[in-house]
């Protein structure tokens, strides 16, 4: 347990730095962490009307041994968007 919360410490950590907010976008998906699956997901501007996002999470955990009851699975979730005013603004 000790691990993968170093290893999620580490990759949250790896994106500290200067970045414009008109250009990349981090996010989180709130209910996927209510399931316990860390996620993180980068958008990023590719034009004044497109984005891209790519979104990914992770759920390693056994809860129950005795009635082999898992949660187990990974998740990597491509998106293109087009915007209808400007990037990032409705």
């Amino acid at each position: 347990m000790k691990r993968y919360s170093f290893i999620l410490a580490i990759f949250l950590t790896a994106f500290v730095g200067t970045v414009d907010a008109q250009k990349v976008a981090m996010k989180t998906n709130t209910l996927y962490w209510l399931t316990t699956t860390p996620n993180i997901g980068l958008e990023f501007a590719l034009a004044d009307r497109w984005t891209m996002e790519l979104e990914g999470g992770y759920n390693p955990w056994t809860f129950n041994k005795e009635d082999n009851l898992k949660a187990k699975h990974w998740l990597v979730s491509p998106e293109v968007r087009y915007w209808f005013c400007e990037s990032f603004h409705g």
